[in-house]
């Protein structure tokens, strides 16, 4: 099993979904939605760090019977090659692509030439009290100009994060509408991000108003990116890529037995919509049911015990089905306040699209839970 580098399954079945979940007990952990559709264009990196005290690990896989020769463009000009040969399956650290090459520490990177390929990286930080930070993102090609971003800014000793790429020559305006806990909205913030540069914003640097609970990002031309979030004291700290537009349903899939879960639905529509949520164990067996009224814009923030009565120890997941659409995700932390990960809403639906396919190689999905190389 220690040889074993990454995972393909897949099934005869419509709706199935995965994710990965890769830890240290009482160090860090990471949960990544599993792979679902294969890169077809260049693929970003919106921000990788090598400060000091930082790393960032890039896992590539390549699904198809033939090489790719990858070329890792880095914002500064500097270009980097590798060999990724066919279904093998690697791990880069970003210093080694930059040689000698001197960056501010904080760069972006697009891999071209990745037909069929598939990747996450890592962005991990020692924290306080020999702990370490980990923060996972899928590595994609997807360019959006609508999404959904949570907000802990106004929560004392918490922080957010947005990054943007904008991979256009010419400058994007990106305008912030925020949202109070209610879904009052806030007054927006219009920002610039640079041709082929990244914006990168913690917090107060955001200029929301202290009320926001969450914002919605809306762009003039596509771009990719994450949120992140994280606690003052440098012990925890995660992230998801963008979220790009609500969904009716899906699955959140997991509920921390040793610790604590926050779920989070945002309800980015203009008009009430009635949530339900149905909490199963491990076997699939229904163990309570509980209906959610949001009004337009409204941020709902709760724990597994805050929402369903009945013994919480014994779900598992989640589903929920929504008359609109919604942003939804969930946070984990662990009893001894060691890590901390979080996850989007599993879509069942694209799974579905997945398997309709001719390709045999887009019936698969990836990557390895706990197998893929950590940075300590």
């Amino acid at each position: 099993a220690a040889d074993i580098r990454y995972v393909l399954f897949e099934t005869d079945a419509d709706h199935v979904t995965g994710y990965e979940r890769i830890f240290q007990s009482g160090v860090q952990s990471m949960s990544l939605p599993a792979v679902s559709e294969l890169s077809a264009g260049d693929m970003y990196l919106p921000l990788t760090v090598t400060a000091p005290g930082w790393e960032t690990q890039i896992h590539l896989l390549n699904t198809t019977s033939e090489a790719r020769e990858l070329r890792f463009r880095f914002e500064n000009g500097h270009a980097a090659y590798r060999t990724l040969a066919a279904h093998e399956s690697t791990s880069i650290s970003v210093p080694s692509l930059l040689e000698e090459t001197s960056t501010d520490g904080f760069t972006s990177v697009i891999i071209e030439n990745t037909s069929g390929v598939i990747g996450l990286y890592s962005l991990a930080a020692a924290g306080a009290d020999g702990r370490h930070q980990l923060a996972g993102f899928q590595i994609t090609d997807h360019l959006m100009t609508e999404f959904s971003c949570f907000h802990l800014g106004g929560i004392p000793d918490w922080w957010t994060g947005l990054v943007m790429y904008n991979p256009w020559d010419t400058p994007v305006e990106a305008v912030l509408t925020p949202y109070a806990d209610s879904g009052e909205p806030l007054a927006p913030v219009t920002v610039q991000v640079p041709g082929k540069q990244k914006y990168v914003a913690l917090s107060d640097a955001l200029h929301l108003p202290v009320q926001t609970a969450w914002f919605q990002v809306s762009t003039s031309r596509p771009v990719t990116g994450f949120d992140m979030i994280g606690s003052g004291d440098g012990n925890l700290m995660d992230g998801n890529n963008f979220i790009p537009f609500p969904q009716s349903g899906g699955i959140l899939p997991v509920v921390e037995p040793d610790g604590w879960t926050a779920f989070v639905f945002l309800n980015a529509g203009d008009r009430t919509t009635e949530v339900t949520l149905a909490a199963y164990d491990e076997n699939g067996v229904l163990q309570a049911e509980e209906v959610l009224v949001l009004s337009p814009h409204q941020r709902y923030l709760a724990m597994t015990a805050d929402i369903f009565s009945g013994d919480p120890d014994r779900i598992t997941h989640i589903r929920y089905t929504a008359e609109s659409g919604l942003s939804a995700f969930l946070v984990n932390g662990s009893a001894d306040g060691a890590s901390m990960d979080s996850l989007p809403a599993l879509d069942v639906t694209a799974w579905q699209d997945v398997m309709d396919e001719d390709d045999p190689a887009a019936e698969t999905a990836s990557l390895t839970a706990g197998h893929i190389p950590l940075p300590f």
